[in-house]
C-alpha cells in the first residue's frame, strides 16, 4: 500500500516503509511530486518551487541529481513491496518534467479530507446535522498539525498549504454549524473561543460565538463579544460588521425567541434577518 500524508508533517510510505528523505531539498521535490502524483510536474514548476528567480547555473544537473537520490529511496521501498506483491511508486521521466507514478489504491489524506468535507456539506444542506458533524469530525481528525509543517515551502507548495488551511477553517466552521444544529452550544464554546483567537476578524466565527454564548445563557458576554469585534474590525480594517452580524446583535439585545431554537447559524441568520427587517 502507498500512503501520502501532508496534513501535518510529510509522510509518504510504500509497503509500510517511509520514503521521505531527510534532506530539505529532496523533501520539497518529493512533496510537490506526491501532491501532483500521476501528473507531470514540469521543470519550470520545479525550478520556481525550488529556486524562484535565482536558479543555479547547473540547474539541469542539480535537479537530475536530486531526482536520482529520490529514485534510489523509492527503488529500495519498491523492491520490498514487490517481494510481497504490493503496489509501489516510482518517478517517471516525461518530456519537460517528471511524474510520480502511484497506484489507484494510494491513500492520500488531503483527498480523503476533501471527500469527507464534501459529504458533510451535503448532509448539512439536507438538514442532517448529526451525520454532518460526524463526517466533518472524521475529516478534521486527519489533520496532525499545519499542512506540510516540516517541509521548506516555495511558492507552489506554499499555495497548496494556504488553500488546505483555508479548507480546514471552512470545515471547522461547518462542523460548528452542524453542532449548533444539534443544540450543543455550551460544549462548543471552548472550540469557538480558540478559533476566534486564531481568526479574530472572521465574521462567521463571530456570529457562531455570539449565538452559542446567548444560547448558553451568557447574554452579556454575547453582546460584549460584538462590541469587541466591532472595535477590532474598525481599528484594523476600517469597516463595520456586516448587516447580518448587526442584526444578530439587535436580536440578542431584544432576546428574540427564535435565537433559542437549535439550528445552525446559517439557518438562524436567514430567520433573524427576516424578522429584523419586518420589525417596525
Amino acid at each position: 500500500m502507498v500512503e501520502v500524508k501532508i496534513l501535518g508533517s510529510l509522510e509518504i510510505a510504500v509497503g509500510g516503509s517511509s520514503v521521505v528523505p531527510s534532506a530539505p531539498k529532496l523533501r520539497q521535490i518529493l512533496a510537490l511530486l506526491a501532491i501532483r502524483s500521476n501528473a507531470v510536474v514540469t521543470i519550470s514548476d520545479l525550478t520556481d518551487e525550488m529556486w524562484g528567480d535565482t536558479p543555479p547555473r547547473s540547474l539541469s544537473t542539480t535537479l537530475q541529481t536530486y531526482i536520482l537520490q529520490i529514485r534510489k529511496v523509492l527503488k529500495q521501498a519498491a523492491s520490498k513491496a514487490s517481494e510481497r506483491n504490493e503496489p509501489y511508486s516510482s518517478i517517471v521521466t516525461q518530456p519537460g518534467g517528471y511524474l510520480l507514478q502511484t497506484p489507484e489504491s494510494t491513500k492520500k489524506d488531503f483527498e480523503n479530507f476533501n471527500a469527507a468535507v464534501d459529504k458533510g456539506h451535503q448532509k448539512m444542506q439536507s438538514g442532517h446535522h448529526t451525520e454532518a458533524a460526524a463526517l466533518l469530525t472524521e475529516a478534521l481528525d486527519l489533520w496532525r498539525g499545519s499542512a506540510l509543517v516540516d517541509v521548506h515551502r516555495g511558492p507552489l507548495l506554499d499555495n497548496y498549504a494556504v488553500k488546505l488551511e483555508e479548507a480546514r477553517l471552512s470545515a471547522q466552521i461547518l462542523r460548528v454549524d452542524a453542532c449548533l444544529g444539534q443544540g450543543c452550544d455550551l460544549q462548543l464554546l471552548p472550540e469557538l473561543n480558540a478559533l476566534s483567537l486564531l481568526h479574530p476578524l472572521n465574521e462567521k466565527l463571530q456570529y457562531q460565538r455570539m449565538l452559542a454564548l446567548y444560547r448558553s445563557g451568557q447574554i452579556a458576554d454575547s453582546l460584549q463579544s460584538y462590541r469587541t469585534f466591532y472595535s477590532a474590525l474598525m481599528d484594523q480594517v476600517g469597516i463595520e460588521p456586516s448587516p447580518q452580524l448587526r442584526e444578530l446583535q439587535e436580536a440578542i439585545f431584544n432576546s428574540l425567541p427564535v435565537l433559542s431554537k437549535p439550528c445552525s447559524s446559517e439557518e438562524t441568520r436567514k430567520v433573524v434577518s427576516e424578522l429584523v427587517r419586518r420589525s417596525p
